[in-house]
């Protein structure tokens, strides 16, 4: 059942309609990481921009645990820190 909604939430992420919604890309991003699937979640964050990520972080706050949000945060940052993207660091 969750394989399931890992695919779902990686297809609605991608359509070229509702992919512009940040929420799609939140939750694949969660699933992947609940799946224990990090890896996955990396590369798919490498295209992320400094915004969106603090977007994505905002709005799991609310939502996710305390653990999962700073994996996202760490994941995030991460990624920021490799482009030499400084929008997240101030």
């Amino acid at each position: 059942m969750f394989t399931e909604a890992v695919v779902l939430a990686k297809n609605c992420s991608q359509h070229p309609v509702a992919g512009r919604h940040l929420f799609f890309r939140q939750t694949y991003l969660t699933c992947l990481l609940k799946a224990a699937l990090p890896h996955h979640m990396h590369e798919e964050m490498s295209d992320v921009d400094g915004k969106d990520a603090v977007d994505i972080v905002c709005n799991t706050e609310g939502e996710e645990s305390d653990e999962t949000l700073l994996a996202l945060c760490t994941a995030f940052l991460s990624q920021q820190l490799h482009r030499g993207d400084m929008y997240c660091m101030w």
